[in-house]
């Protein structure tokens, strides 16, 4: 049962960042980041250890901030320095640093084209950054 938790905490994370609580809407894209997807081997997905780190600055003798969630937002054009790659983390966007190696294509073989399996790093109603997928923004 222990196993479970965290695919069942990254699905919620995904349903929740898309709007699917119902509580808030995507915004707009957040612009100058792409997302990608954060690989964790298949014989460790269920290893709480193999989740990866996410550090205050492109090191890990800097200090630690958290743990990757599903999907990276990465700077874009790429932002590396020292095999470690620039993202915004968390739900209110700190700037923080993350290991290039763990990071894939947002597609998977799983994820078929189309609107709906797109992640567009995205400021949500709320004022937290989520993911949109397909979003229908207002252009001002």
């Amino acid at each position: 049962m222990i196993s479970l938790i965290n695919p069942i905490l990254a699905a919620s994370f995904l349903v929740l960042q898309a709007g699917g609580a119902g509580s808030f809407t995507p915004v707009r894209p957040i612009e100058g980041y792409k997302c990608l997807r954060v690989h964790i081997p298949e014989e460790r997905r269920f290893d709480p250890s193999a989740v990866p780190l996410v550090f205050a600055a492109p090191t890990e003798a800097s200090k630690l901030i958290g743990h990757s969630g599903v999907a990276a937002f990465v700077k874009w054009p790429l932002n590396e320095v020292d095999g470690f790659v620039e993202i915004i983390w968390g739900d209110h966007g700190i700037k923080a640093w993350i290991h290039k190696d763990v990071l894939r294509p947002w597609r998977t073989k799983w994820t078929p084209p189309g609107p709906a399996s797109e992640c567009i790093p995205t400021l949500m109603s709320n004022g937290m950054i989520g993911i949109g997928n397909a979003i229908p923004y207002k252009h001002q």
